[in-house]
């Protein structure tokens, strides 16, 4: 997945995924958990421009099938996740794969 424009909800949540099976679990309108149930060969999560989720979280995960490929997440814009508590404003990057 890659993203080239602009991604932005306000107090709310961005989720991107690669993999060949994703799920996503709801509760009422907030993001409780992304999971990529089932890798893919070279997954991919990249932002090239602007992800913005103030007051909100923004998460980018990919998980590779197997021993011989790979996952990658790559940032080469910017991801805002600017909050007004303590607890608020959060980012997260993951890949899981071989090697990792």
């Amino acid at each position: 997945m890659i993203n080239e424009g602009q991604i932005i909800a306000e107090n709310g949540t961005v989720a991107m995924a690669a993999g060949e099976q994703v799920s996503l679990d709801f509760v009422g309108d907030q993001l409780i958990k992304l999971t990529v149930d089932k890798g893919t060969v070279d997954a991919l999560a990249e932002n090239k421009s602007l992800i913005r989720a103030d007051n909100g979280a923004v998460l980018m995960t990919a998980q590779a099938r197997g021993e011989l490929s790979r996952a990658v997440v790559n940032n080469e814009g910017i991801v805002e996740a600017r909050g007004l508590v303590a607890d608020g404003g959060r980012i997260f990057l993951s890949a899981e794969g071989a090697g990792m």
